[in-house]
């Protein structure tokens, strides 16, 4: 046994220690690194879930010639907003109402779909929303 040693003294009596020590320091520099790489990763897929395809191809059976549209003009964004406050599109038929964005998820959600889950985290993010009597549907 040592008498009074210092850490350098219980390092080499125990090496394990210094094993332990190695350990820790390099399993948290690993999992920084690899928690912002993920982290980084994950922002991506989610932009990339908020979108959707924008650009439709169709070929004429009768002239072969191929059509493009680009819808991306339509779509709504935070963006492109020039007012306080930013609507999706909605559209009334009877006593149901349809809030939708073209190439993207709405970004509002609905009263009817906020009274209904009562919390904002559990409703589902899509292009579109139907409500009528209460009720909530996601579209898409």
């Amino acid at each position: 046994m040592l008498s009074g040693g210092g850490f350098q003294s219980r390092l080499r009596e125990r090496p394990e220690i210094a094993t332990f020590l190695v350990f820790v320091i390099l399993l948290t520099v690993i999992g920084a690194v690899g928690y912002y790489s993920i982290a980084f990763q994950l922002q991506e897929v989610e932009e990339s879930l908020s979108s959707h395809p924008c650009i439709f191809e169709h070929k004429s059976k009768t002239s072969g010639t191929i059509f493009d549209w680009d819808l991306s003009p339509l779509q709504n964004s935070k963006d492109k907003c020039t007012t306080r406050h930013c609507r999706d599109y909605s559209l009334t038929r009877g006593d149901e109402v349809f809030f939708f964005n073209v190439c993207r998820n709405t970004m509002n959600l609905p009263d009817e779909c906020i009274a209904l889950y009562k919390d904002t985290s559990r409703i589902p993010r899509g292009i579109g929303y139907q409500t009528a009597d209460g009720v909530c549907y996601k579209l898409g």
